[in-house]
């Protein structure tokens, strides 16, 4: 269990000994500025979620979350210009008793082995900033890529990526060249894709795939490249800041490799073994343009827009080649046909208003809305709510108050809409699914 947090055990060992070192007077005294350079903070959050889900012709399910949040941050500048950030989370549900297969809800298993049993860890972030010249940054590690705005407004914390939500939804591994001049930057980054394949007497570099001639090798890479341009407005009368970014992503042919899945994936019984065989793979365009603009009119009211433009061309195909679904055709992704493009959009805008009416203390007043069509796709692997709110296909609302109670504590309360009209991209044809769900939660955080 320990492996899994040692690079969580790594950040507090190296703040330790940052601070065991700033209490060695002598070298204080020649390194004044050691303080400044090692940051080290954390916070800790607690969530609590109520979820109302109603299918279409269906009853309507209810569930509760208790969730917990520990993230450490370590921030070095190790000279002027080369800094390094590392972030680890560990997130659990609140006293896991028990845990069942959604396929086979009268099979459990009681969670009593230790109080880690449902933890999970994370690591949110390990890149290096290198900035040679004033004109240009170089990026290196797991990238800040995700939590973006709008999310960061209602999380009540500072911007951490260099992109909007929409952009990304996860933190990529990679490198981005960034050049700057005054109120300009643009960049370029590349971050593949890598189909892990740990055979015992294969290359650890392929993967194995179905050709016109029966399975092969294939490589195992799918590229990931992207290029961006920000312009940001000097502020003025009319607004505090503003700033509009465009940003353009391609992913060029990623694999489906030959599988082995529970039938549980087919809608079967749990605990059946199926073959899958595939020639599939996927390319996915996509253009983003989103904007933002704070303290409008000098009047605490800020906005942000996102309009994503996704293209996703599907080829090839997966069979089921084995066990009690054998010869299923899986289809594409995201359709049937061996050959097809999907063209879809995602639009994103928010509101949200700075107040004092709860004390001297501010707090912000906040709203959302997305819509999205059927044939788009995003996927957001850093989702901190159980509805995951910004994958919604059709429309949806969010309403939230954050008050901040002191320096280190803030408090959150929200509620989520979402009028669900199709299923997630996946295997075979999107589908019209009419799903209503309601989110009403509670949010702690507290900073130090």
């Amino acid at each position: 269990m320990l492996k899994k947090f040692w690079p969580l055990l790594t950040i507090i060992n190296l703040s330790l000994t940052a601070f065991n070192s700033q209490a060695q007077v002598g070298e204080v005294q020649t390194n004044p500025t050691l303080a400044e350079r090692i940051k080290f903070t954390a916070s800790v959050s607690n969530w609590y979620e109520k979820v109302y889900r109603r299918p279409q012709a269906s009853r309507m399910v209810l569930t509760d979350h208790f969730k917990t949040e520990v993230s450490l941050t370590l921030n070095a500048s190790v000279t002027q210009n080369l800094v390094g950030v590392v972030q680890a989370d560990v997130n659990k549900y609140w006293n896991s008793w028990v845990t069942q297969n959604r396929n086979e809800p009268g099979i459990y298993n009681l969670l009593n082995e230790n109080k880690f049993s449902s933890s999970s860890f994370d690591l949110e972030l390990g890149y290096f900033r290198y900035e040679p010249a004033d004109f240009f940054r170089f990026y290196g590690g797991r990238l800040p890529t995700g939590n973006g705005n709008p999310e960061n407004y209602w999380r009540g914390s500072a911007a951490t990526s260099l992109f909007p939500k929409l952009a990304f939804g996860r933190n990529l591994d990679g490198f981005i060249g960034e050049f700057r001049y005054e109120n300009i930057s643009v960049g370029v980054g590349y971050a593949p894709y890598l189909i892990q394949n740990y055979s015992f007497g294969t290359s650890p570099t392929l993967a194995k795939a179905t050709t016109e001639s029966g399975s092969s090798e294939v490589e195992n890479l799918g590229p990931q490249a992207f290029g961006f341009g920000k312009f940001e407005f000097e502020g003025n009368e009319s607004f505090k800041s503003a700033s509009i970014l465009g940003q353009y992503r391609w992913i060029n042919y990623l694999r489906f490799p030959d599988s082995t899945v529970d039938e549980s994936f087919l809608g079967g019984a749990n605990g059946t073994l199926a073959q899958l065989r595939s020639n599939l793979a996927i390319f996915l365009r996509t253009i983003l343009v989103s904007g933002e603009i704070e303290d409008f009119l000098k009047k605490d009211i800020s906005f942000n827009f996102s309009y994503l433009s996704t293209e996703l061309q599907s080829q090839g195909r997966v069979r089921v080649t084995s066990g009690t679904f054998i010869g299923t055709d899986l289809g594409g992704f995201g359709t049937s046909n061996s050959d097809d493009t999907l063209k879809g959009s995602i639009y994103l805008f928010g509101l949200r208003h700075r107040a004092r009416f709860l004390g001297e203390n501010p707090t912000w007043l906040g709203y959302e809305s997305l819509a999205s069509t059927g044939d788009s796709i995003f996927v957001d692997d850093l989702s901190e709510d159980s509805t995951r709110f910004y994958e919604s296909k059709g429309n949806a609302h969010h309403l939230y108050i954050i008050h901040e109670v002191t320096n280190h504590l803030t408090a959150r309360v929200g509620l989520r809409l979402i009028n669900q009209k199709h299923s997630p991209t996946s295997l075979g044809n999107v589908r019209d699914e009419e799903v209503q769900v309601q989110n009403y939660y509670a949010h702690v955080k507290f900073d130090f």
